[in-house]
Parts: C-alpha cells; sequence; structure tokens
C-alpha cells in the first residue's frame, strides 16, 4: 500500500511540474510525507495486534495441551475476593483451581467439571454442583466442616487422595440423623488414617482399633455396636476419642482449626 501511494503521489508530482505550479508542488511533497508517516504508525499498530494475538493463541493452545477430562471434585475452600477454590479432586487430590466465568459454590459442594491445566493453577470449565450435602448440613454443620478442615489442612496440595476422596462421598450417601457421636468419631478415625498426617499411640496397637483401622467404613454396621459380628466396647471409643485428641493436638496446623473442639463433643 506505501508503495503504491508513492507511485500515485509521484505521478501527481510530475503532473504539477510539467504545469510549473510550485505551490501544488510543495503540497503533493508533504502530503507524500503525510501518508508515508501514518502508513508507518498503521503498520506498528497492527504489528502489535498480530504479536497480541499470538501470544494468547499460544496461551489457548497451552491449556488445550493440558486438558485432563471431566473429573469430580469436594470443594474445601473458596479464596475471598479471586475466582480461585480448593479442591480434593476424585483424581488429582488436593489441588486450587480458578472456575472459569462467575460460579457460586459452597465449602462442601461436590462439583463435576471439565479440567485443564495452565501452568501451576487448573482451570475449571463447565462446572456443575452435583451434589450438596443438604441432611448433614442441616444436622450437624460443625461435623461436615471439622471435616474439610481436616483434608484442607492434612492433605497436601498434588497429593492424590482417592480414598478420602471416595470416603466422604460415602458420608454424603449414607448419612441419616440416626448417626451418634461414635458413629462420626469411627468416620473422623478413618479419615484421619487415610490422609497419613497423624501420631502413634498406644490405643492404635489394640486389637479392636487395629480391626477398625483395616476394614473398609462401608463394612461397618453404622448401627455402632458390631464390628466383624464383635462388640465394640465403651473402652474401645474412649481410645478412638483420645487417639482422636492426640491427633489433633499434634496436628503442625493445630492454630489454624475453626471446629478443633468438636471432637470434645459428647
Amino acid at each position: 500500500m506505501l508503495f503504491l501511494d508513492f507511485i500515485y503521489c509521484s505521478k501527481l508530482m510530475i503532473v504539477i511540474f510539467v504545469t510549473k505550479s510550485k505551490d501544488y508542488f510543495f503540497f503533493v511533497k508533504n502530503l507524500l510525507f503525510f501518508l508515508i508517516i501514518i502508513r508507518l504508525i498503521v503498520g506498528k499498530k497492527l504489528e502489535l495486534q498480530k504479536m497480541v494475538l499470538k501470544n494468547s493463541m499460544n496461551k489457548i493452545e497451552q491449556v488445550v495441551a493440558e486438558y485432563i477430562g471431566n473429573n469430580r471434585g469436594i470443594v474445601l475452600k473458596k479464596y475471598t475476593y479471586t475466582d480461585t477454590i480448593a479442591l480434593l479432586d476424585k483424581n488429582l487430590g488436593h489441588i486450587k483451581a480458578t472456575v472459569y466465568r462467575k460460579f457460586t459454590v459452597s465449602v462442601g459442594d461436590l462439583l463435576s467439571y471439565q479440567i485443564a491445566k495452565q501452568g501451576k493453577l487448573y482451570v475449571l470449565v463447565g462446572c456443575q454442583i452435583e451434589q450438596r450435602p443438604f441432611l448433614l448440613s442441616l444436622h450437624d454443620i460443625f461435623f461436615l466442616h471439622h471435616i474439610i478442615e481436616i483434608c484442607y489442612y492434612s492433605i497436601p496440595l498434588g497429593s492424590n487422595e482417592s480414598e478420602a476422596f471416595d470416603l466422604i462421598l460415602f458420608l454424603y450417601e449414607h448419612f441419616s440423623t440416626s448417626w451418634t457421636m461414635n458413629i462420626k468419631k469411627i468416620f473422623l478415625f478413618k479419615l484421619i488414617l487415610l490422609t497419613g498426617i497423624y501420631s502413634e499411640h498406644p490405643a492404635l496397637f489394640k486389637s479392636a482399633i487395629m480391626n477398625l483401622s483395616v476394614i473398609p467404613i462401608s463394612a461397618i454396621d453404622l448401627a455402632i455396636d458390631k464390628v466383624f459380628d464383635c462388640a465394640l466396647d465403651l473402652d474401645c471409643m474412649q481410645d478412638i476419642h483420645s487417639w482422636l485428641c492426640f491427633c489433633l493436638a499434634q496436628h503442625p496446623y493445630y492454630d489454624q482449626f475453626k471446629t478443633i473442639n468438636y471432637i470434645y463433643r459428647e
């Protein structure tokens, strides 16, 4: 385009030179200079736009290249004034993720989504709330938040704890108002064992506790009185209570727990 402008103005200058009109000659000369400047400015802007578009395409290609797939996760924490949340993902474990577009979630929500990784952060697209533990929240919201805090502070970022996810999913599907405090303590006992952050205690080496630690939660009769057809006596429950209190007191993030007193409820 710049070359064509130059040809056009050159023809005008020849015509004006032939007619010996100096005023027009200088006018066309200045016009040519002005057009050259305009073309240079427009060219620079186009180059910048191309660079921005290229960088954007590179970022999109990076996200697409690191697309992971359809996942499910439980919301562990919402970070204030950002679109970032902490999740216990079924396959990826404890992660931080940015929710694409505004999407209102609550701590404890079970989400389904498409997930991709961009740098150190995960990006969630197409989020849907699959389940909200309404019954558990209404009956004992402190129990729910105590579970969430244990997961958030005990499972390191990037650590894959699919068994902990499955345990919480079991809770969402099987919780009822008939659950006693003893049943809840057994659940917390199983959860802390799965996270791996716990302290050695003499109670762990008792036969009833050892049996309880290896069987899946789904195999326990939630009437609390039978484990492998053996009575779960008060001494066993007292040992579980003592161990839970000991573990939480020794936890490296003890001061961060807002529900630390939950375990002392009877």
